[in-house]
Order: C-alpha cells, then structure tokens, then sequence
C-alpha cells in the first residue's frame, strides 16, 4: 500500500471571463497600493472514475478545481485613484 494521495479525475471545461476585479491593499509605511487578483488558466470538473460529476454534499452543485495564477501590481497612490476612477465607469 502507498502513501501517495490519489488525485482526482478531472475534465477541464471551458470557461469565459465574465468580470475581473482587484482587491487592494494599503502599505502605509511604504505608500504604496498593492493589487492582487486571480487570472484563472484552467478549470476542471472533479469526476469520479465513471466520468460523473462529484457533487459537493453541503451545497449540491459540482466541484471545480481552478489552476490559476496571481496577478500583482504595486501601485503609487496616484495610479490607485485613477485606476479605482477607471474601475468605476
């Protein structure tokens, strides 16, 4: 027997960006904004072994798993009140 954690079956489903926003971050004590956000690559469907969906037991719906990468951008105050302003329209 190994010790080695099974993966799941996946099936990669196609997907569309419908909205991307930031979450900012203020570091006073360089006066900076940092702007974080997830850009997602791949997504898949969690399948059991017969190509089913596997179904989350608490809110009934499929289970994903998201390959993703992080986006970070510093940001001078100046630049967060423009881009916030652009964010806005």
């Amino acid at each position: 027997m190994s010790n080695e954690q099974q993966l799941p079956n996946m099936k990669y489903v196609p997907h569309k960006k419908l909205e991307e926003k930031n979450s900012y971050l203020s570091i006073p004590d360089d006066d900076v904004i940092i702007a974080i956000r997830l850009e997602a690559n791949k997504i898949s469907k969690v399948i059991d072994k017969d190509g089913k969906p596997i179904i989350d037991p608490v809110t009934k719906l499929p289970q994903y798993f998201l390959q993703h990468t992080p986006v970070i951008t510093v940001l001078s105050k100046a630049e967060y009140l423009v881009k916030k302003q652009m964010e806005e329209r």
